[in-house]
């Protein structure tokens, strides 16, 4: 009795955690699938579902620290004036802009099948 116990509680461990994916707020979770959803131009059921696999992909591919640090150097990219260079410019910039890139490009092959270029939320 004693071994089926553990055996249970081992299981409900196990599968009440999330598997190969890192936790983000839901607040995260709902900011990029309202600004995947306006830059693809259409509000519906079927962009929704699109934009939160993407985010759901970057996900399982970003620790969600690394997904705040790289979408603060990717929405600084446009920032201006000599404090803003911190964030247009330098070798962690320019590598935190590729880290989440490459998983956003990543996610919109797999979440939007079909275009020929994907455009993320950047």
């Amino acid at each position: 009795m004693r071994r089926i116990s553990l055996l249970a509680l081992t299981l409900c461990v196990f599968f009440s955690t999330p598997l190969l994916a890192y936790e983000y707020p839901t607040t995260a979770k709902v900011q990029y699938v309202i600004e995947c959803m306006s830059k693809q131009g259409v509000a519906n059921y079927g962009t929704m579902y699109q934009c939160s696999c993407s985010i759901d992909q970057i996900a399982s591919a970003l620790p969600y620290d690394d997904f705040v640090a790289a979408d603060t150097y990717a929405r600084g990219k446009r920032a201006t004036g000599e404090r803003g260079g911190v964030l247009r410019e330098g070798p962690r910039a320019n590598q935190m802009r590729a880290l989440l890139s490459e998983a956003e490009e990543k996610s919109f092959r797999k979440c939007f099948p079909g275009h020929a270029a994907a455009d993320g939320v950047r």
